[in-house]
């Protein structure tokens, strides 16, 4: 073993089991961000990572490994996600991913030339989306657009087969939708590029391939009565959560509040829209969909052109950013009991570029508490070769 390598380790290891009580911690609230800093007092701030929790969680639910990787020098930024315990934000992946964005913009305020990004769960997928420049715009108005020009093409083809002219009106209404889908989407990935300049390196943990998997049984509860659904999700989700919570010594700082009568509530994700939410998360469009989408439009090329500028900023400056996936085979969330889904799965990590790929001994919650498919603990990335991986990762590509 090297010096460094030798080094290194010691450092992983007092970052892992060393005392944190001089990790400081300061708030922050700056337009969709809502958050936590953790950070040395010694901290140059040089390198910053920018942790963003799933559904349910909220900014202290990844705190042990903020802490951590804090020890080990980096200025962290542990955020809320939209709807969740201080940020009243709406929740969908357009403001999802608008907020990590923004926590990024956050980061280089507070002077970090480089910055990491770690998302977990439906935060991997709000991190994933934040790298093309997904907004809550682009999410309103591409997959209508994309209809529509499916539609489209759909009638040209049938007049085709029926050997009878495609009537102009189609023709220039093809053209119209064709050229405001490849505006939308240029302009999201230049969004991405300009904002997201400073993130040397992407870290995704248990990235879904299916976010209508993130409530169990969502298709019959948005068929349920409201009061009914209510219900199920406090007995079945909320208290055990809660009182798993307060079993650990409450680190996720819950503090029992008495909603009102219009609010639902699953830990600290609470919604006055619970009907409205079920049904736009069982018709969620998937990270894939969108990263689909822009690589269909590099495909298309104007004449003469060896490539499409699309494919351009696809690889120079999305595809070529070094991510890391970790995933565990103990999964139920990520691997439902079909074959091949272990391949499905990477072969979507693969397909989002320069992908370093681990499967590893745990369940969704990556603890090493694990003794089972359900455990539930009340913070998420706790598993210690996970963390030991993550630094070895961020400090070869930052």
């Amino acid at each position: 073993m090297s010096q460094w390598r030798r080094i290194e380790k010691e450092l992983i290891a007092a970052a892992i089991h060393g005392p944190k009580a001089h990790i400081m911690e300061k708030n922050v609230a700056a337009g969709l961000v809502h958050g936590t800093f953790y950070f040395r007092p010694d901290c140059n701030r040089n390198r910053g990572l920018v942790l963003v929790n799933g559904i349910g969680g909220n900014r202290y639910g990844l705190g042990t490994l903020a802490k951590r990787l804090a020890y080990y020098g980096f200025f962290c930024l542990s955020i809320d996600p939209p709807s969740h315990y201080l940020n009243p934000s709406h929740l969908s992946l357009g403001v999802y991913s608008e907020t990590v964005t923004q926590a990024v913009i956050v980061m280089k305020k507070e002077g970090v030339r480089r910055v990491g990004v770690i998302g977990y769960s439906m935060g991997a997928i709000a991190a994933l989306f934040s790298m093309v420049g997904y907004t809550a715009e682009i999410e309103n108005r591409i997959y209508r657009l994309w209809e529509q020009l499916i539609e489209l093409i759909r009638r040209s083809a049938i007049a085709s087969e029926r050997g009878l002219p495609i009537q102009e009106p189609i023709l220039n209404e093809l053209e119209s939708v064709f050229v405001e889908i490849k505006q939308m989407v240029l302009y999201s990935l230049k969004k991405g590029i300009a904002e997201n300049s400073s993130v040397s390196a992407y870290v995704f943990l248990e990235l879904e391939g299916n976010a209508k998997q993130f409530i169990p049984g969502i298709s019959c509860l948005r068929k349920l009565p409201f009061s009914w659904t209510k219900k199920l999700i406090e007995a079945v989700l909320h208290n055990p959560s809660v009182k798993v919570a307060y079993k650990e010594g409450n680190p996720l700082r819950y503090e029992e509040r008495k909603l009102e009568p219009n609010e639902a509530r699953w830990l600290f994700l609470t919604t006055k829209q619970l009907p409205e939410l079920l049904e736009y998360m069982s018709r969620m469009k998937e990270p894939k969909d969108f990263l689909k989408l822009v690589e269909d439009l590099s495909e298309f090329k104007n004449w003469g052109d060896a490539e499409s500028f699309f494919g351009y900023y696809q690889k120079k400056y999305i595809w070529n950013k070094p991510k890391l996936f970790v995933y565990g085979k103990l999964d139920a969330f990520l691997r439902p009991f079909l074959p091949g889904n272990r391949s499905r799965l990477e072969k979507y990590y693969k397909s989002c570029g320069n992908a370093v790929i681990v499967q590893g001994d745990f369940n969704h919650m990556i603890s090493d508490q694990h003794v089972g498919l359900l455990t539930i603990t009340a913070e998420a990335a706790t598993h210690e070769p996970t963390t030991e991986l993550i630094l070895r990762f961020l400090g070869n590509n930052m």
